[in-house]
């Protein structure tokens, strides 16, 4: 958030310039970085602006996975991903809703259509430009899955995944590493960057066409900046704007993990001269603690692919609502359902339940996971030797936070169905098979579930040492931002065979919104976490899916084709 007060956005004339440039570009993520960087190769005299003191705004907090339909490593392995294809997918996956295969533009509008042409044709040119001209240099990720690998429009499921050459082993911290290499580079080129400058409103000649910018620099006041060809702007979203969530987004947020420049400076600006705004009812989201959103932390960062086998995620009721394993966004769907029948969103806080073999083995601080290492501010975390005891904890929490979400409380149901959720999560994961949320049975989870079935397999033989556990948990919220899964980390996948046992648990809580949100979380610190058998499981409540509706899943035959039955490599 910017010391400089946001002004007027009204257009002026200026009859003189404090500056003058072919190109003013406003915001220096990875957008307007990118975008001076090509400017300035083309001979053009570049000027760019940043609210911030620092360069790189969300982008800077980013694992940076960039996608790049057809890029050059994909040809060169001899995967095909022809035009017609990726465009197809790509208007499945953007407009469902008058998505046509048949139609020449697959039922998109002319200017949809050409935006995902657009994609197509420049994303790995400009990606080969970059490299070449040491800006972002790239490793391939040829066995990264597309969120959606299984729809049949996706005709190259792996392969369009790049991630910045300097990034670490974990590949959490590609946003630093590009925004670094990007800004030397565009130092190199000559670029001139100011930071601590916030554009307040643009200048137009007589005519009403844009000519320039007005700012106001930290410390000197307003200053003008004439554009001979052209004022582009990559400022970013409005995750920190408040009145902006509430009139525009479609569903209740409480924060968000965006950079925290990111208020919307363009709305305003933008429509003081006719800008046309789209898309301002939906945001890319993920889930993030809901206690961290609501404190303001500018260290919050969204939770890209949540860590844990033995974990669930379970509402004010008590009961799972989600597939805990969905890439990001649309795990953050499970947030916004509305009740009609008792008006409120039962998802809007979840609680996030793991156990200690989690806890042990899963804790990280990178991907803004919830399970952090020992050592590690855990304020977040709710803590019980019972899951009876935890349950009256993470309701006691909720309470206490209730003043600031909306006065949103657990329900009285929450202790007797948590247990009970709890059973029939470790009744599925003996049975190798999520009746409920089809968790593990997606490419995109199949994909970590091989990353991490050595140390699965292991934390079975250490689960046989029964010591007693604690009980943990923490709360959480959900976030509006751009990010990527964490590949290659252990236990990131949507393994089964992992029982939650109720001898020491955790939570936090957890809530939802794109780049803003909230939501929340139980775990157990020892051994798989499992309930007290209080509460059976009912064959009468299984959908069919071609068991034994008569035989408890415990009993059922084991799918031996899940991977977590894969060997681990020595």
């Amino acid at each position: 958030m910017s010391d400089i007060p946001r002004k007027s956005a009204t257009p002026v004339k200026a009859e003189r310039f404090d500056g003058v440039f072919d190109m003013v570009i406003v915001g220096a993520g990875a957008a307007g970085l990118a975008c001076a960087l090509f400017a300035a190769w083309q001979d053009n005299k570049v000027l760019l602006l940043e609210k911030a003191a620092d360069l790189g705004g969300t982008a800077k907090k980013a694992a940076f996975w960039y996608w790049v339909p057809n890029n050059r490593p994909m040809r060169e392995l001899g995967i095909e991903d022809s035009r017609e294809d990726c465009i197809r997918y790509m208007a499945r996956l953007s407009r469902p809703e008058t998505y046509s295969p048949d139609l020449p533009r697959f039922g998109m509008t002319q200017w949809e259509f050409d935006m995902c042409a657009a994609i197509y044709d420049n994303a790995s040119p400009a990606a080969e430009l970059l490299a070449e001209k040491g800006a972002l240099e790239y490793r391939h990720c040829p066995e990264v899955t597309d969120y959606w690998a299984e729809l049949p429009e996706d005709k190259a499921p792996k392969g369009r995944v790049l991630l910045p050459k300097g990034a670490c082993d974990s590949m959490s911290d590609g946003g630093a590493v590009a925004v670094r290499s990007m800004s030397e580079a565009a130092r190199r080129a000559g670029v001139e960057i100011r930071t601590n400058c916030r554009v307040q409103r643009l200048i137009v000649d007589d005519s009403g066409a844009v000519t320039g910018v007005e700012a106001d620099i930290a410390e000197h006041g307003a200053i003008t900046f004439k554009a001979r060809k052209a004022v582009i702007f990559g400022t970013g979203g409005f995750t920190h704007n408040k009145t902006m969530r509430k009139n525009f987004l479609s569903a209740p947020v409480f924060g968000g993990c965006a950079a925290r420049s990111n208020e919307g400076d363009f709305v305003p600006i933008g429509t003081a001269v006719g800008a046309e705004l789209r898309n301002m009812n939906y945001a890319w989201m993920c889930p993030i603690v809901l206690e961290k959103a609501l404190n303001d932390d500018p260290s919050l960062v969204g939770t890209f692919s949540p860590s844990g086998d033995s974990m669930i995620y379970v509402n004010r009721h008590g009961k799972r609502v989600t597939n805990e394993k969905l890439a990001y966004n649309e795990s953050a769907q499970a947030f916004f359902s509305w009740d009609p029948a008792t008006s409120q969103y039962p998802n809007l806080v979840l609680a996030a339940i793991w156990d200690s073999r989690s806890q042990r083995y899963s804790a990280s601080t990178e991907y803004g996971r919830f399970i952090v290492p020992e050592g590690v501010n855990d304020a977040h975390v709710i803590k019980g030797d019972t899951l009876a005891e935890l349950a009256q904890k993470i309701r006691e929490r909720v309470a206490q936070l209730a003043p600031q979400i909306g006065n949103l409380n657990f329900g009285d149901d929450f202790e007797a169905n948590l247990p009970a959720t709890v059973e029939r999560f470790n009744e599925f994961a003996e049975c190798g098979k999520d009746l409920d949320f089809q968790r593990g049975e997606r490419p995109v989870g199949a994909e970590s579930d091989h990353v991490s079935a050595g140390r699965q397999r292991a934390l079975l033989c250490r689960a046989a040492n029964r010591r007693q556990p604690r009980y943990k948990g923490r709360s959480g919220n959900q976030s509006q931002r751009t990010g990527a899964r964490s590949y290659g980390h252990c236990d990131c996948g949507s393994v089964w065979r992992r029982q939650l046992r109720c001898i020491g648990v955790g939570t936090c809580l957890l809530g939802g919104r794109g780049h803003a949100g909230s939501h929340s979380g139980v775990r157990v610190s020892r051994g798989a976490l499992r309930a007290q058998r209080a509460a059976a499981l009912k064959p009468s409540a299984l959908p069919a899916c071609g068991l034994d509706r008569k035989r408890p899943l415990s009993a059922q035959p084991r799918n031996r084709k899940r991977s977590w039955h894969l060997p681990s490599k020595r």
